[in-house]
């Protein structure tokens, strides 16, 4: 599973900051395998499908292509909630949250 990590890293090198693709990682593994990344580092020695793989590379394909992850995953967080979003909608803001506080 470290592989999926490595991948995601290589391959966003260069075209975001690496605390941004740290960020990604933790969101694709969250998002793909249902688990957080402390359990995703538990379980290195397990296999991936090829279905999860697949999905792993269409989201960085996308991230590519600068569109936003939230987009990509189809849900934001938002002052505790989580919303669902797509490109209809506007991705809240961190600014607005501290505005509803």
């Amino acid at each position: 599973m470290q592989a999926h990590i490595q991948y995601i890293e290589k391959e966003l090198q260069g075209l975001y900051p690496k605390t941004e693709i740290k960020s990604f990682v933790r969101l694709i593994i969250e998002h793909i395998f249902g688990f957080n990344y402390t359990q995703f580092l538990l379980r290195n020695d397990e296999k991936s499908g090829d279905d999860e793989i697949a999905e792993i590379k269409l989201i960085v394909e996308r991230l590519k292509k600068f569109e936003p992850v939230q987009y990509i995953l189809g849900k934001a967080e938002f002052y505790g909630l989580e919303l669902k979003v797509n490109r209809s909608v506007l991705i809240p803001r961190p600014e607005t949250e501290e505005l509803v506080h």
